[in-house]
């Protein structure tokens, strides 16, 4: 939930746009948070087969990655950048970390 907080609180305007390395897992834990984010602040989650036409705001890995294996997941043509943000510790033993990059 910290990472969705602080995406949603450093994100100008209303709607925030996030992409990640996991589908699977990571549309379960947004659309389970989006309610408790704060008011007026509406999450969208970009699925990684319409990250070439819809590059996020934000874009969340499980590990690191270079700016070389990030522009991979986007559309050579467009100038797509992310910059590292923050890494949030996984929380407990079931869960893993994130890294927060944003599109510049």
């Amino acid at each position: 939930m910290a990472a969705l907080a602080y995406i949603a609180l450093n994100t100008k305007g209303a709607i925030v746009t996030i992409g990640s390395d996991d589908d699977i897992h990571n549309t379960r834990i947004v659309g389970y948070y989006k309610a408790r984010l704060p008011a007026g602040k509406t999450i969208t989650y970009v699925m990684q087969n319409e990250l070439k036409s819809q590059p996020p705001q934000w874009f969340i890995t499980h590990t690191e990655a270079t700016p070389q294996a990030l522009q991979k997941c986007f559309d050579p043509k467009v100038t797509t950048r992310y910059r590292f943000q923050k890494e949030f510790l996984a929380a407990g033993e079931s869960g893993w970390p994130w890294m927060i990059y944003r599109n510049e």
